[in-house]
Parts: C-alpha cells; sequence; structure tokens
C-alpha cells in the first residue's frame, strides 16, 4: 500500500466520506486500512463513510472503468468540481 498521498482515495464532502475506486490496481488495497483509521478518528460523530462502487472487473485500468481520484476533485460552497484527464 502507498500512503503517500491519503487524500486520493477519499473526498469529503460536508458529514459524508466518500471511498473512491482510484485507476492505479496497487492503490485500491488502501482502502480497507484508510477506512480503518477513518472510523477510529469519527467516533461517534455524525459522519457517514461512503463508498465508490469498485469497478469490474477490479483490475480494469482501461478507460472503459469508473475511476474518481480525490486530487481531481474539489469542494466549494457546497458544490464538488471534479477535473477530467487522460492519463
Amino acid at each position: 500500500s502507498n500512503l503517500l498521498f491519503p487524500r486520493d482515495p477519499l473526498l469529503v464532502a460536508g458529514s459524508r466520506v466518500l471511498e473512491l475506486e482510484v485507476r492505479p490496481p496497487h492503490r485500491r488495497k488502501e482502502r480497507a486500512p484508510v477506512r480503518r483509521a477513518l472510523r477510529r478518528l469519527l467516533g461517534d460523530r455524525a459522519a457517514r463513510i461512503v463508498p465508490m462502487p469498485v469497478s469490474t472487473p477490479p483490475d480494469r485500468t482501461d478507460e472503459d472503468g469508473a475511476f474518481l481520484d480525490g486530487g481531481d476533485c474539489l469542494v466549494a460552497d457546497g458544490a464538488v468540481y471534479v477535473g477530467g484527464a487522460r492519463q
């Protein structure tokens, strides 16, 4: 697991924490440890962790998969802005 960019697999919007589906298959292993850490940090707060559906098949990295990276998102004034790019 590479937690060098821990924001990548997450997007926080209000009281929701969205677990994102990142493109590199080896980075998808980060979801479970990040989720455990978040649950400990959030405790009894009224936040909700919402997982993004997993790409099918899970090792898919082509353009047809649905992927989103927290570094591509900006939350401002109640709106979520998502940048688009081809890798």
